[in-house]
């Protein structure tokens, strides 16, 4: 294990004493099995952690101006302030004037994996300094997800590090004023997008991080099942099939579900994931229907709860409702949730439940902070009265110190006296009640750990056997004496039928009986499963996955090919995956998370993704497999090197050349020659991680690149042996742009001083634009109910045929412009309200696609549908219904000018940009040098012979058609020459 280690569970942070390796399934492509390893975690600490998660606003230095830094010192935790004074979702609560929680200190830049950690001191605890020997990631391995929303948590801050309060409210606000002005303007386009084209491209296999499942008690094949960033879903089948209810409510982020014990038509849906993981989206209150989830209404007396945690209703009084909310502790309604009052006030609570039958009989879990002992603390409290006044419970958690020490509370149903805690402080163990939860006695026996924790925690008791339980946290473990012992009874991983690790809740079918029906559900990060035999299921077998069309999947990124349909992208906790066309069906090309993504455009064979830290991936079969090419990268591999979700592009102009950030810009040529490729360091380490690349089209040598703290820089000679970089905003001397997270960059492919950069945070100047190469600076959100809302924009695209066709994706879905920015229409909607991620175009094409966080892939046709096989739409092709244009793949090998040869098009405009000879297999085949010939007429004239291999071999004698298409033209014009000297007269057009 190394001297001084502490390893822990990969996704548990609540650092265990002692040794805790749990070994991990690596599964292959395929779900292959092939072989087992070791994980080895950094152990961080859980005040470390716990800033990273939740945010930490970090001082200014010398070096780095943003308050989104990475390098950043810890200091200490201070004493809550008043809920009314935390009311926004921002860092952990607390007085906001003096050190709220600093940063972390930056690891050595170093490939050792053997490395120093300072950790800081959490109120409380003691501060260590430990060496960590830290083993290589398994290319498959599930990650934590402390990385994960320390770097989510990036793009949503403001310079100060900060989430403004009423945030999320604000941007909502805003964007409703659009789509109310729209609704008044019905003439308002959306840059070719019709709402009703959006086509859900995939995964339709792999479900989202799910948090609740709720059960028709009499038509027990009706299922409800909440995503936490895709909304609610409903099955009619037992979870065979699903459907989503409302893509469109107002907040798709459900963290529980609840359903009326007296009307099973009536369910409440809580919003926001509440339990700190800075990937959450935040939420908008408590949403109702009573109609079985057809339609769903806000109560707006819960409009401003960021986070609802738990809901239960009295099982005698439907009208008295319990939520557990964050910030706020529990809150109490006695008419349905119109009104609503405080009865427990704290930081926060993550769970409340009535007695099965008892409505003045209630428990729950609080969490809140000790000034004197100067920590978070977890207790269990009960309630005698319906839940109108609280009592600690007493017997050991009345006051378990640690943020980590989350507590889930369960009845036993066959004797409601009982009452299971899963407390995550110790690693994890199973505390007993005999009086309804009043007093509590320490069950799990000292060998034995649950492994619970502060992001995942649940228990599920038999309802007929009041001994048996399962607990639920990376994997299940199942109980027969009481708590005293376990075995862990599920070792999932992506796309398999046992459980996806991260368990979230387990749920009893109706009619469970122990005999005839002993089904149990179960919902984790990889969405809905079930077992048939809960007292058979095993690591071995005896579970299904419920997640076929349950299309909740979160992607961080994603990259599409139009000629052949071919789609690969990046997901959270769920791999690298590809779909193609016709075929909503994921294969898993690499697993762990995913990230960037990439495909070539002139060989879709070779397509590229990455597990955390850069660590990129290559596959040459179309994604069917993968394997890792970072090797010889220096920046890969470390989170003091690397952001946790890291930038590469390919060059479009060599799509063999790939350009990685980490400290660095990377460069590497040699993609297409097999095994290690080589990487040349092009840009030094600058003050921060790399956020954001970008490489012209048309002019391999000028790139752009922005840092996390939102320094930008720019280079003219890329491609030379000594690339000099101009800095565009150094935050000091030269600051012209917002000091915090860019999240993309655009540079014109018509006009390369011409540059869009985005930028996260809840602010109103995300959308930065230049049109003179980095000189000067405008914003681009426009004003009014026009504007963009003052939210991060994660993905930025530009239609291939209109300049100012600009499409923007935001965390409150996707916005278009048809005058370059001036003003934005939210009237296309997209294709659910969920974070858009990544949003670009597919490759020769007018397709766009939509990586959404929550809700899977989405494309759709931006120029009208593509009738003649060409994948441009109507707009870019002045002949959408020729399908003879184009020579079928068996007839056309090569295009040959035996000698000098001269093409020319007519065109609407005197002038065009640079041509293109262009192939419908393979795309873009040849530059041309155009010029102007008679007005209105463009030539390509005096080409060299030469010889382009495409297609297969043709007959003998068959002519070789290819289009011509050039930059700013559109109009009728002919092909010229073909490779026997005839001429065809055709439509030619396009960028």
């Amino acid at each position: 294990m190394g001297r001084n280690n502490v390893c822990i569970h990969p996704k548990t942070p609540y650092m265990v004493p002692g040794t805790y390796c749990v070994p991990t399934t690596r599964w292959g492509w395929h779900g292959r099995l092939r072989g087992m390893y070791r994980q080895r975690f950094m152990a961080a600490g859980l005040g470390l952690a716990l800033c990273l998660v939740v945010g930490c606003s970090a001082h200014r230095t010398p070096e780095a101006t943003s308050a989104v830094e990475q390098v950043i010192e810890r200091g200490v935790l201070p004493a809550p302030s008043p809920v009314d004074q935390v009311s926004a979702p921002r860092a952990l609560p607390g007085t906001p004037s003096v050190k709220r929680v600093a940063a972390r200190r930056a690891i050595p830049n170093t490939r050792s994996v053997e490395q120093t950690v300072e950790q800081g001191t959490l109120p409380g605890e003691q501060s260590v300094k430990q060496v960590v020997e830290r083993e290589a990631l398994p290319d498959e391995q599930p990650v934590n997800p402390f990385a994960a929303a320390a770097w989510r948590r990036l793009s949503l801050v403001d310079e100060s590090g900060e989430i403004p309060a009423n945030a999320l409210t604000r941007a909502f606000s805003q964007r409703q004023a659009n789509l109310a002005r729209q609704s008044r303007d019905p003439l308002v386009d959306g840059a070719g997008l019709d709402p009703a084209e959006w086509v859900f491209r995939g995964p339709a296999n792999i479900g989202g991080r799910t948090r609740s499942i709720v059960i028709h008690p009499t038509q027990p094949e009706t299922l409800w099942a909440g995503s936490v960033s895709g909304g609610v879903w409903k099955s009619l089948d037992a979870g065979i099939s699903w459907q989503p209810l409302d893509d469109f409510m107002l907040n798709l982020a459900v963290g529980c579900l609840v359903m009326d014990p007296a009307d099973p038509d009536r369910l409440y849906a809580g919003t926001g994931e509440g339990y700190f993981n800075a990937d959450a989206i935040r939420g908008k209150g408590v949403f109702k229907t009573t109609d079985g989830g057809a339609n769903w209404v806000q109560l707006p007396s819960t409009a401003g709860w960021d986070n609802v945690a738990r809901l239960a209703i009295s099982p005698t009084d439907s009208n008295v409702i319990l939520a557990s909310i964050r910030y706020g502790g529990l809150r109490r309604s006695e008419d349905g949730g119109e009104t609503w009052t405080t009865v427990r006030d704290a930081q926060g609570s993550f769970f409340v439940a009535f007695h099965p039958t008892d409505g003045n009989k209630a428990i729950a879990q609080i969490l809140d902070y000790d000034d004197e002992a100067s920590s978070w603390y977890h207790q269990a409290v009960f309630s005698t009265d319906g839940g109108v006044t609280w009592q600690v419970s007493s017997g050991g958690l009345e006051k378990v110190l640690g943020f980590g020490s989350r507590i889930e509370l369960s009845y036993a149903p066959s004797n409601p006296e009982i009452v299971y805690a899963n407390c995550g402080g110790e690693g994890g163990k199973v505390w007993a009640s005999n009086d309804g939860g009043q007093t509590y006695v320490k069950r799990t026996e000292d060998e034995y750990t649950t492994g619970a924790g502060w992001y995942y925690d649940s228990i599920w008791v038999s309802p007929t056997d009041p001994q048996t339980l399962v607990v639920g946290s990376y994997h299940l473990h199942r109980s027969t004496d009481g708590g005293a012992t376990f075995e862990q009874i599920s070792n999932g991983y992506i796309l398999t039928d046992q459980p996806h690790p991260d368990n979230h809740c387990l749920v009893s079918h109706p009619d469970f009986d122990g005999v005839n029906n002993k089904q149990v559900y179960n919902c984790s990060d990889g969405g809905v499963f079930r077992t048939d035999d809960i007292y058979a299921a095993s690591t071995d077998g005896g579970w299904v996955s419920l997640s076929a069309g349950y299309d909740t999947s979160q992607f961080y990124g994603a990259a599409g090919h139009g000629g052949t349909g071919l789609i690969v992208g990046g997901t959270q906790d769920n791999g690298s995956l590809k779909v193609e066309t016709g075929n909503q069906t994921a294969v898993l090309s690499f697993g762990g998370d995913g990230g960037f993504a990439a495909i070539d455009s002139d060989d879709d064979h070779y397509t590229y993704g990455e597990y955390v830290y850069l660590q990129v991936h290559r596959s040459t079969d179309r994604g069917d497999s993968a394997s890792y090419i970072h090797d010889q990268l220096p920046d890969a591999r470390s989170g003091s090197t690397a952001n946790f979700i890291a930038p590469f592009t390919l060059d479009p102009n060599a799509p063999e050349h790939m350009l990685a950030g980490g400290v660095s810009l990377w460069r590497s040529s040699d993609l297409h020659e097999g095994g290690q490729p080589q990487w040349t360091q092009i840009r030094p380490a600058g003050s921060n991680k790399i956020s954001a690349i970008a490489v012209a089209q048309g002019d391999g040598n000028l790139v752009w690149v922005a840092q996390n703290d939102g320094k930008i820089a720019r280079c003219e000679n890329a491609l030379g042996q000594s690339p000099v970089w101009q800095a565009i905003d150094d935050n000091d001397l030269v600051n012209p742009l917002p000091n915090r997270y860019p999240t993309r960059i655009l540079i014109d492919p018509d006009d390369h001083q011409r540059v869009l950069i985005a930028f996260g945070g809840f602010s109103g100047d995300n959308l930065q634009r230049t049109l003179d190469g980095g000189t000067t600076w405008e914003d681009l959100t426009g004003t009014g109910e026009t504007a963009l809302p003052d939210a991060p924009i994660r993905g930025l695209a530009r239609h291939p045929c209109r300049p100012d066709w600009l499409y923007a994706g935001t965390q409150l879905g996707i916005f278009t412009s048809e005058d370059g920015g001036a003003t934005w229409s939210a009237g296309n909607e997209g294709p659910a309200n969920v974070s858009i991620d990544e949003l670009n175009f597919m490759h020769h094409s007018t397709t766009l696609l939509a990586a959404t966080h929550g809700r899977g892939l989405w494309t759709v046709e931006t120029g009208g549908l593509d009738d003649d096989g060409d994948h441009m739409g109507e707009i870019c092709d002045c002949a959408p219904n020729d399908g003879s244009a184009f020579a079928s793949p068996d007839e056309v090998s090569s295009l040959r000018f035996e000698s000098e040869t001269t093409l020319s098009w007519r065109s609407e405009k005197d002038a065009a940009g640079q041509g293109t000879v262009y192939d419908i297999i393979s795309g873009n085949v040849a530059d041309l040098p155009v010029s102007s010939g008679a007005p209105g007429v463009c030539e390509a004239d005096s080409l060299d012979a030469l010889t382009l291999e495409v297609s297969a071999v043709p007959a003998v004698g068959t002519a070789a058609w290819y289009l011509v298409r050039a930059a700013n033209t559109c109009g009728d014009g002919s092909w010229g020459s073909d490779s026997d000297a005839q001429e065809r007269s055709s439509a030619a057009c396009g960028p």
